[in-house]
């Protein structure tokens, strides 16, 4: 035989060899619960990219469900999950399980990262500071001042209030609930409620001017803003974790080593801190 020939065999079976672990590459569904416009997804994206290129056994794919306070990802990731012929995982903060009513127990997850919120005013109010909207809620400019929240959010805008009605003695502060989160900003701009929680991502604090985190301590990116904690408010640290959530435990390996891999991708972690998140160490 010659050499021609040989070679000419050993490129054709190197390509049926690679063509066959194309074709036997196992799909990796990410259903995610957030909008194709949030900081997550964008992160997602970036991150499942990253794996796309590194990983040759899997190939990874995002599956956008949003909506109804994440029953739609809940219900994609059932159906989802039934296959044998995939591995299913579900990207979401581990709330909105406890939202839809969910047994939780059932559930594994691997956080990725988390963020945390800020109390916040229109950027066109007087009020500058903490101190001041404090002052102001304790006048008597209004008969009632308003707290708002967006309908069946997480429980950290509720704890959020409670924990300054107790420490201020708040009394004259009700909740308002608006349906989306743009209504609930538009209110607040509309000057029609007080002040709001928001998430510390920099794209959600458009038109607003944070005066109080959540966090342990402040933020790079907006170090002037004091911490509860400073102000020694008790029970005011408050966080949301972004994780990848699932049930079955044959998966539980796999899940949690493509978790650490992208933890460990300079890429998304750069993008993770641009989006004022905070990596899972």
């Amino acid at each position: 035989m010659s050499i021609f020939i040989r070679c000419i065999l050993i490129i054709l079976i190197c390509f049926s060899f690679n063509r066959l672990r194309a074709e036997t590459k196992i799909d990796v569904d990410i259903i995610s619960s957030y909008s194709q416009s949030s900081p997550a997804t964008h992160i997602l994206l970036t991150a499942v990219q990253e794996l796309n290129k590194h990983d040759s056994e899997y190939t990874y794919r995002v599956v956008s469900a949003p909506g109804a306070n994440g029953k739609i990802a809940i219900d994609k990731y059932k159906a989802n999950s039934d296959s044998k012929k995939q591995i299913s995982v579900l990207y979401s903060d581990i709330e909105i399980l406890k939202l839809n009513n969910e047994d939780v127990s059932k559930y594994s997850n691997v956080n990725l990262w988390s963020y945390h919120f800020y109390v916040c005013v229109s950027e066109k109010s007087p009020i500058d500071t903490f101190e001041d909207l404090i002052s102001y809620l304790k006048s008597n400019k209004k008969q009632t001042y308003f707290y708002g929240l967006p309908e069946g959010g997480t429980s950290a805008g509720v704890n959020i209030i409670t924990s300054l009605k107790n420490h201020y003695h708040l009394d004259k502060v009700e909740i308002v609930k608006y349906k989306t989160l743009f209504d609930l900003q538009s209110a607040v701009l509309r000057n029609e409620i007080d002040f709001i929680p928001q998430a510390s991502i920099p794209s959600a604090l458009q038109g607003l001017k944070p005066i109080l985190s959540t966090a342990k301590t402040r933020s790079i990116n907006f170090s002037k803003i004091p911490t509860g904690k400073e102000l020694n408010i008790q029970n005011f640290i408050f966080s949301a974790n972004v994780s990848f959530i699932f049930q079955e435990k044959e998966n539980e390996v796999k899940i949690k080593n493509i978790s650490k891999w992208i933890l460990n991708n300079e890429v998304v972690i750069d993008l993770i801190q641009k989006n004022g998140m905070i990596p899972d160490a």
